[in-house]
């Protein structure tokens, strides 16, 4: 089985992990989080370690690892007790990362030993940006942002990777390719009340970020039977 989820966003790890088990998550399966597991809650440190040892969890990136990235120069010389000359354009990068949540990220990082640090920056720069996945009759595309200036059959590789983790689509944003997009990035009560907590399905994308960026609770998406899963 196939699950999905997206924006854990540091949330507890234990929690994460209780969640994934009393939903029939196995080793046997396999869970691909669509971006956005640090920053804003205190365990997005944690996740990554464990993601990087799962050989049946695959990330895809989401703008907060790509600002993470951004700033490896901050937490790289924080980890070694260490202060560099920082440029006008770092300072910026550290700015914009920091506004968005980075604190407990740093912090978390700041205390791994140097060769875990080194080991998630390594992984990071290696997940894509998306997947395609095809599951019975089913082809899912799955991203974190969405598809910006969609144009029927336009490659995957051919959009802009800073626009597929910063997008935001509209309700009436159609894509209609022979896939369902599976989506996070903007939390659903950003559509609306009648969202809050729970996943919005259009006739081409699905979004499953929940909001635990703004301290409620992720969900889980099976797509071999489109089963979804919440924590009551």
């Amino acid at each position: 089985m196939v699950y999905v989820m997206s924006d854990l966003h540091g949330y507890p790890l234990e929690k994460f992990l209780a969640f994934l088990k009393k939903s029939g998550f196995t080793e046997k399966d396999f869970l691909v989080i669509i971006g956005d597991v640090i920053d804003r809650g205190s365990d997005g440190a944690r996740i990554l370690e464990w993601i990087i040892e799962q050989d049946n969890v695959e990330l895809l990136l989401g703008n907060h690892e790509l600002m993470m990235l951004k700033c490896e120069f901050a937490f790289m010389e924080i980890n070694e007790g260490t202060v560099q000359s920082i440029t006008s354009e770092k300072m910026r990068s550290l700015k914009n990362w920091a506004k968005n949540g980075a604190e407990p990220t740093l912090t978390g990082l700041s205390k791994l030993p140097r060769e875990k640090l080194l080991r998630i920056v390594e992984y990071l720069k290696g997940c894509s940006y998306y997947e395609d996945v095809k599951i019975g009759n089913r082809r899912f595309v799955l991203v974190h942002g969405g598809l910006p200036d969609y144009r029927k059959g336009k490659p995957l590789d051919r959009y802009d990777p800073y626009n597929l983790v910063w997008h935001r689509p509209s309700l009436d944003e159609v894509y209609d390719g022979d896939f369902t997009v599976i989506l996070g990035h903007t939390p659903t009560w950003h559509y609306g009340d009648r969202y809050k907590g729970r996943m919005i399905k259009t006739k081409s994308w699905i979004n499953i970020d929940t909001g635990v960026a703004f301290g409620l609770d992720p969900m889980l998406l099976r797509l071999d039977d489109m089963q979804a899963f919440y924590i009551k």
